[in-house]
């Protein structure tokens, strides 16, 4: 604007200033992460999310942890690198943070069986394999290693898919018997105790609200933190 005041309706620069830092810039974005116990996470504009292997220790198992972002451009590199130098993800920065608390539960959206009223899950993943890694869309396969439910023998396989514009990840979740018998699968989420659950069977939906206040390391105002699973309404068996 200063130029165009001065009669220059046109610059020339030593090098090109390009677009806006690329790396900020929405986008969908999934990554094995060697340097840190070899976690698997994936995220878009809105989201991020991560799975745990064998190396995360006995307090974690299959269900998924998320990471709240304030902030529409991928964050996952930047939040390993931080804390890699002793900057943690468990404190808010500007960016969001990472304050939900997983363990051996479902997390979000994390995946199960349903025997004899009890839920059996598979634990940490085992393997995995990236299909399509873009910023307009990501896919991958996580492989588990067999586990029991009840006197069952399971096989599962989760193919996971993810675009911009939403909160949810699409799971394609394949359990296979050893006795070649149909299984009743389960997906839950993980509550710090006192969330208000609804639950809407017709639109096969559970969804949890849950005030998250001082969850995070930083004076904060009151927050909510609102988490659920939606399945094909006809082939829904309970929720409990």
């Amino acid at each position: 604007a200063q130029a165009l005041r001065l009669g220059y309706d046109e610059i020339e620069l030593p090098s090109a200033l390009g677009s806006a830092n690329e790396a900020d810039r929405p986008a969908t974005y999934v990554r094995f992460i060697e340097e840190r116990k070899e976690d698997f996470a994936w995220e878009n504009d809105l989201a991020a999310f991560r799975v745990y292997s064998r190396f995360a220790g006995d307090g974690t198992a299959s269900g998924v942890d998320f990471w709240s972002k304030c902030v529409d451009y991928p964050i996952i590199d930047e939040w390993y690198a931080h804390s890699g130098n002793g900057r943690s993800y468990h404190k808010y920065y500007g960016q969001g943070a990472d304050f939900y608390t997983v363990g051996k539960g479902r997390g979000i959206g994390g995946t199960g069986v349903w025997c004899d009223g009890k839920l059996y899950c598979s634990k940490n993943y085992a393997n995995y394999k990236i299909i399509r890694n873009d910023k307009e869309k990501i896919e991958f396969v996580l492989y588990y290693q067999p586990f029991k439910a009840g006197d069952r023998i399971i096989q599962e396989t989760k193919r996971i898919e993810m675009v911009c514009g939403t909160n949810f990840y699409k799971v394609t979740a394949t359990f296979e018997a050893q006795d070649g018998k149909d299984v009743v699968v389960a997906a839950g989420i993980t509550t710090f105790g006192e969330a208000d659950v609804t639950k809407d069977p017709q639109r096969g939906l559970v969804w949890a609200n849950e005030h998250i206040k001082n969850k995070l390391d930083k004076p904060m105002c009151d927050a909510h933190s609102f988490s659920a699973v939606v399945v094909e309404p006809g082939r829904l068996v309970d929720m409990v």
